[in-house]
């Protein structure tokens, strides 16, 4: 069924990726596989999870949130199929999964359990290296982002960090926020007279709107947002 998934592909890079993984795959993982079918908005994974499972992701997009122990959202990324999922964690031996994982859309995943998933990394030096390959590119990416974000202006992490927050809290194309100006500020990394500067401005340019305490963005202004400075 698995082999059968993936000549029905239509994205040519995609079908060759997942080909280039699964056949180095033994008949004996590659039965205890199975398909998963999540709809858009579906959570895959949550944070703190036990890290037992890892997944293909083989049509789709999903969100990774990275979640403080507050539930306050820090980090955010997207990543479209095809794609692994839950490999850091395995890898690396890790009790629990470090963060939470969002159909962005209806996706189709690969699931493999922790046992097949180093079963087949131990069998498969090819694999193991396409794996590590993967990861670095991934990890390489994110810390990238992650220094363009440290270095940035308040206004270009706000915006950034807005838009992030309309992403995983909009309901119905609209995000209500009534977080206090203090948690903001410490969520970029920013004095609370900065944050009330930037807010008034992206109020006053038309990317937020503001009653109060209250922050409501809309998909025209999470566009906007988006579109920032921040890269």
């Amino acid at each position: 069924m698995i082999k059968k998934l993936i000549n029905e592909i239509a994205d040519t890079k995609s079908r060759q990726w997942l080909f280039n993984l699964l056949q180095f795959m033994s008949d004996e993982v590659l039965q205890n596989c199975r398909l998963l079918y999540r709809k858009k908005g579906t959570t895959l994974i949550h944070v703190g999870d036990m890290a037992d499972s890892a997944y293909l992701l083989v049509e789709g997009s999903v969100k990774i949130i990275n979640e403080l122990p507050n539930g306050v959202v820090y980090s955010f990324a997207k990543l479209y199929a095809p794609e692994l999922l839950g490999e850091n964690e395995l890898l690396a031996n890790f009790p629990c999964y470090r963060g939470t994982v969002v159909c962005e859309t209806d996706c189709k995943f690969i699931y493999l359990s922790k046992k097949d998933f180093l079963l087949w990394l131990k069998k498969s030096p090819e694999t193991l290296y396409q794996v590590t390959v993967a990861i670095i590119k991934k990890n390489t990416s994110q810390v990238s982002h992650d220094r363009a974000f440290l270095f940035s202006t308040g206004e270009d992490r706000l915006a950034y960090h807005l838009a992030q927050y309309y992403e995983v809290k909009a309901e119905n194309d609209i995000c209500v926020l009534n977080i206090p100006r203090s948690q903001l500020a410490d969520e970029i990394g920013f004095c609370v007279k900065t944050v009330d500067r930037c807010i008034r401005k992206f109020k006053d340019s038309g990317l937020i709107n503001r009653q109060g305490m209250k922050i409501t963005i809309t998909k025209k202004q999470y566009l906007l947002l988006q579109n920032f400075n921040f890269h």
